[in-house]
């Protein structure tokens, strides 16, 4: 498949699209996941990078689906669980099982 880019479309094999679509280049400095954050951070979730689907699924269905965003409201004092909200609802996360979930944040 070519891809093609110009202005502000992009075009597959020649064929232009029926509305612009925003192209954003990702850099490993935006890219995260939970574990990295603190108390207080803020970000959106950038992919769900986890093993097993059903509990990706489970994830998909408590709000952290691609976009979503998100506030660090608490961490345990020995770091586990992570508290967070998104979507209105506070969810706590363990951290092993936050690893697959990649964020960006604005000010990386």
């Amino acid at each position: 498949m070519q891809v093609i880019l110009n202005n502000s479309n992009i075009c597959r094999t020649g064929k232009p699209t029926e509305r612009p679509i925003q192209v954003k280049k990702w850099s490993q400095s935006m890219i995260a996941t939970l574990n990295d954050l603190t108390t207080g951070d803020h970000g959106r979730i950038a992919k769900l990078d986890v093993a097993n689907r059903a509990y990706k699924q489970q994830l998909m269905a408590m709000g952290l689906t691609r976009g979503a965003e998100f506030t660090v409201m608490r961490i345990a004092p020995l770091g586990d669980p992570i508290e967070i909200k998104v979507r209105g609802s506070a969810l706590s996360l363990r951290k092993s099982d936050t690893i697959g979930v990649q964020i960006e944040t604005d000010d990386r």
